[in-house]
């Protein structure tokens, strides 16, 4: 009864709980001990120890998880005093609690007192922690002559009315003997009885508030008694043990829903990430109910993935996982409260600016635009000074702000900015323009970029001049956005600039050739400084061919597009060539330009070829030299039969020049035509040096003649004493190993022995290329 007085409760629950008869409750003693537990830690607590050791032995597994768990004040010896012979089953418990260097004093002590020595290997060398269930204990476990004590089994049945007496609050003088009965009805009782508790322990009464937060320390020393603490081991277990195992360690250590949590991949942080999102209703309550204990226990240094348990709080199957998540969520929100109030350059550590990144929209929804505003500022001069003139005052303020002994939070501002924007964009209005430049920046590589983001990303855009290299790739989900711009005439001058940087990208000029022709249309509202970069965005794609085609042969097309659309036709003939239609339609056009850019490009035509050949046949007498010369290419390329003659007419009886273009023709259409082959051969040897270095150019513009004339050019240019000479030589070895590789090879490296220095030279850079 002494006991009882000085806790101010009974000694046993002998007094009648509403609605549960009273002998239910009688094997489970109103001793205080929740109390006494809580007690340890504080600067007096050697009273509590004195009380606790006056119980005897039944604290002793609560005491034992108090000492496992690694709670302040870990002195129990007096506590434990009733250790004896008796109490073997915390052998295998004590040997664990050795792994912790501070401990092995204290776990061998209380070891000596049960009767087991432990040996002189043992005693110094600490036990290594198990990697996985299968691995064995250095340390041999003697055979357990006692059970770990329990509590008294109850039948099923009462575990709704014992859980309806936890709610009452009228009923907390009961909690205890209620909650031990709880325990005994064994791990789902126990986790059901914690969501229960952890609602008490964020209410506004102080004193429902305590009690609650006792309770919970001593679930947890109940079960840190028992529970194994490596979760690696514990998920390899099979069932039923998998399942009761994970429920004991959850209730114990209780990790935090933390998917970033350091440590092993496995880790119990990230333990509980993978059961939150699990497809068992069982793991998704540990989950939900181990966030809740660390939001009741230490809501001021924990903050856990608020986006993950808003989820569990609206979709989770049972109401209890979603009780217990809405309790984590609500127990944060002091904190939360706490931190968006608090400037940022006062925290205690970079760890907690950049966990803003991960509370809920709706918490994010109370941030005031100036916390805002000073995350923006703390970034590096690189973001903050984007769109800054090198030497404004702007760059030097900016610089100033991250200097030695500016803010040292800049990495974590970033990553609370980038976690932050995407769930509340609308906090976006509330800057200045410059300040939203500045933190739009941070998006400008980002993937996965929430569509809300995707104006306030463009608008923040810098393009690069175009004397810089190729900006970095844009995400290709803004292409929607950005095309739609262009279409509607919005900010054309930015847009065309933006897009006129990707264009090189290929996801980029994919979309781009998808909008081809909507583009297109305009071309009328494209500011006359765009002109150039706008008729370049053409310059890829089948769509973007036809749609330049359409725009050429129209009239009211801006003079600027379509001047810089005639010089970039030639660009891409391979893989995209001309409209056949197209191409008859400019040599019949009045526009002299046109007509002369359709000569150079007839030769490509994908389609109606014999028309564009005799329409090339046409213009031939009439054309100028030039020109002439345009048009017996063209129809090499054509390859149309009824020309050959026409072509070898030149060969035969032409000028010098003109017989230099039909050899080229015939031989790109018929590389094996023996009269072309001739003169090919008599212009290599040539007496004009002209005419000699002609023909060598030609042959090293194309693969095949450069295969078939490369051992006469190793022959005839390694010794020349020009550098002209050597260079053609490199170029048709190159040419010559893109059909075969081999033997180009083979004269390269007969090259690099050269007595000719820089032949040598550019022998083995060649080489080299070709082996990467």
């Amino acid at each position: 009864m002494a006991i009882g007085f000085m806790l101010g409760v009974s000694s046993s629950s002998a007094q009648a709980v509403p609605g549960l008869p009273p002998e239910l409750l009688a094997p489970f003693p109103a001793d205080g001990l929740p109390a006494l537990l809580a007690r340890i830690g504080d600067p007096n607590g050697s009273a509590a120890l004195a009380q606790l050791a006056a119980l005897g032995p039944s604290p002793n597994r609560a005491l034992l998880g108090y000492l496992r768990l690694g709670r302040p004040g870990r002195n129990l010896d007096g506590a434990l005093g009733s250790f004896g012979p008796d109490c073997t089953w915390a052998i295998p418990v004590l040997l664990d609690m050795r792994r912790d260097p501070r401990l092995v004093g204290r776990v061998n002590a209380l070891l000596a007192q049960i009767g087991f020595h432990i040996g002189d290997g043992m005693a110094a060398e600490r036990p290594p922690r198990r990697a996985n269930p299968s691995a064995t204990n250095s340390a041999p476990l003697p055979a357990l002559s006692q059970p770990i004590p329990g509590l008294v089994a109850l039948e099923a049945r009462w575990c709704e009315p014992l859980l309806q007496q936890l709610r009452s609050r009228d009923a907390r003088a009961q909690w205890w003997p209620v909650l031990q009965a709880l325990l005994g009805l064994g791990e789902s009782a126990a986790l059901a009885a914690v969501v229960e508790l952890t609602e008490h322990a964020t209410a506004t009464d102080a004193g429902v508030r305590a009690a609650a937060l006792e309770l919970l320390l001593a679930v947890r020393c109940h079960f840190a008694a028992v529970a194994v603490a490596d979760f690696d081991a514990l998920l390899d277990l099979p069932e039923p043990y998998r399942q009761r195992e994970l429920g004991r360690a959850v209730l114990a250590w209780a990790p935090p829903l933390d998917e970033r949590a350091r440590g092993a991949a496995r880790g119990p942080a990230r333990c509980l990430v993978q059961f939150a999102r699990s497809g068992t209703v069982f793991e998704r309550r540990l989950a939900a109910v181990s966030a809740a204990l660390v939001a009741c226990d230490e809501p001021s240094s924990t903050l856990q993935d608020c986006e993950l348990l808003a989820v569990l709080a609206e979709v989770a199957d049972d109401e209890l996982t979603r009780r217990a998540a809405r309790t984590a969520l609500a127990a944060t929100d002091a904190t939360v409260a706490g931190w968006l109030t608090k400037p940022w350059s006062e925290l205690a550590s970079d760890w907690q600016l950049s966990e803003l990144a991960r509370l809920s929209r709706t918490q994010l929804q109370r941030l005031p635009p100036e916390r805002l505003r000073e995350l923006v500022g703390m970034l590096p001069p690189s973001a903050s000074a984007t769109n800054a003139p090198v030497g404004t005052a702007a760059q030097l303020l900016a610089a100033v702000r991250t200097a030695p002994g500016g803010h040292a939070h800049a990495h974590a501002a970033r990553s609370a900015l980038l976690g932050i924007l995407p769930k509340v964009p609308e906090v976006l209005s509330t800057l200045s323009e410059s300040e939203r430049a500045t933190a739009m920046s941070l998006f400008s590589t980002q993937t996965g970029v929430p569509a809300a983001l995707y104006a306030p990303m463009l608008d923040a855009l810098v393009p690069k001049p175009d004397t810089e290299r190729m900006p970095p790739p844009l995400p290709i989900e803004l292409a929607p956005t950005l095309l739609g711009r262009l279409r509607d005439g919005e900010r054309m001058e930015h847009t065309i600039q933006v897009l006129y940087g990707q264009r090189m990208n290929l996801w980029w000029a994919e979309a781009i050739d998808a909008e081809a022709d909507a583009i297109a249309g305009s071309a009328g509202r494209v500011p006359p400084a765009e002109s150039q970069r706008f008729a370049e965005l053409f310059s890829w794609g089948h769509r973007c061919r036809r749609a330049s085609e359409r725009m050429l042969l129209d009239p009211a097309t801006p003079t600027g597009i379509r001047k810089r659309l005639r010089e970039c036709l030639p660009g891409n003939m391979e893989p995209f060539p001309p409209a056949g239609a197209f191409v008859l339609a400019a040599l019949r056009s009045p526009d002299a330009e046109l007509k002369r850019a359709a000569v150079w490009v007839a030769g490509h035509a994908a389609d109606m070829r014999p028309e564009i050949a005799a329409l090339l046949r046409e213009e031939l007498p009439q054309a100028e030299i030039k020109a002439q010369r345009a048009i017996v290419r063209a129809l090499g390329r054509l390859g149309v039969p009824a020309e050959d003659s026409l072509l070898r007419g030149w060969l035969r009886g032409s000028a010098a020049e003109l017989r230099r273009d039909a050899v080229v023709a015939l031989l790109e259409t018929r590389p094996d035509d023996a009269e072309a082959l001739g003169y090919l051969r008599a212009a290599m040897v040539a007496s004009d040096d002209d005419e000699r270095r002609q023909a060598w150019s030609w042959i090293g513009g194309s693969p095949a003649l450069s295969l078939r004339f490369l051992d006469d050019a190793e022959h005839q240019l390694a010794d020349a004493a020009g550098g002209q000479e050597h260079w053609r030589l490199i170029r048709i070895a190159q040419s010559a190993a893109t059909i075969d590789r081999e033997r180009a090879v083979a004269v390269l490296v007969r090259l690099t022995r050269h007595g000719n220095e820089d032949l040598a030279r550019m022998a083995t850079g060649v080489l080299q290329e070709l082996r990467r």
